[in-house]
């Protein structure tokens, strides 16, 4: 009569065991670099249509790019509107964020205005930059602020930060930004026809 080897239950439960310990340890690193790379590239995308969105505008419009006003002395052709921006350019549509943890200011999200792109990124701009619109437009002296949340409203809603080094306006100071650091929110700048990282720290991600 054959007898047939077979593995005893204290030997299946010491695989098992040891296949979940590994799979704790590998599973979370994977999606933690899967989640890196998607940040990292629907930002830098995300960012390049802003850039060629913003030449278009001006090329057809021949003025910085401004939010409409009746109280604002710009030419009417100049009353470019960040809607009519969005929603031209983009297909994006104005919506209310519903971030209790976001660490945008509140009074300047409550008050700005935040569309959410075809991709499912929101681009925030601020209080402040729709007052500079509304004044002089996105210039030089006075930029325009804006944030780009690459996930919408899903968490973390962190913006960007610097691994070593401090996080700077003047984006050629230090910063170096680890794999596992990588945040959802990145701070952007408007000047006439172009979008500029508004930090070393989104510069370092976009740069790299």
């Amino acid at each position: 009569m054959k007898r047939f080897q077979a593995f005893s239950l204290a030997e299946v439960m010491i695989a098992m065991t040891v296949i979940g310990v590994v799979a704790a340890l590998v599973v979370p690193t994977h999606f933690s670099g899967a989640t890196t790379k998607a940040y990292k590239s629907l930002f830098k995308t995300t960012f390049a249509q802003i850039q060629q969105g913003l030449v278009t505008a001006t090329n057809v419009n021949k003025h910085p790019f401004v939010n409409a006003s009746s109280a604002n002395t710009l030419p009417n052709d100049a009353k470019y509107t960040v809607e009519r921006f969005m929603q031209h350019h983009f297909g994006a549509k104005l919506v209310t964020r519903n971030a209790p943890k976001d660490e945008i200011p509140e009074a300047q999200v409550t008050n700005g205005k935040t569309f959410v792109m075809k991709n499912g990124a929101h681009i925030v701009f601020t209080k402040d930059s729709l007052a500079n619109m509304d004044a002089t437009g996105c210039t030089n002296l006075n930029p325009c602020i804006a944030y780009i949340d690459v996930n919408g409203n899903k968490g973390p809603n962190s913006i960007i930060t610097c691994t070593t080094g401090t996080v700077s306006t003047t984006i050629t100071d230090p910063c170096t930004i680890t794999s596992d650091a990588v945040k959802d929110i990145f701070p952007v700048v408007i000047k006439m026809d172009r979008i500029y990282p508004q930090t070393n720290a989104a510069n370092f991600i976009l740069s790299n």
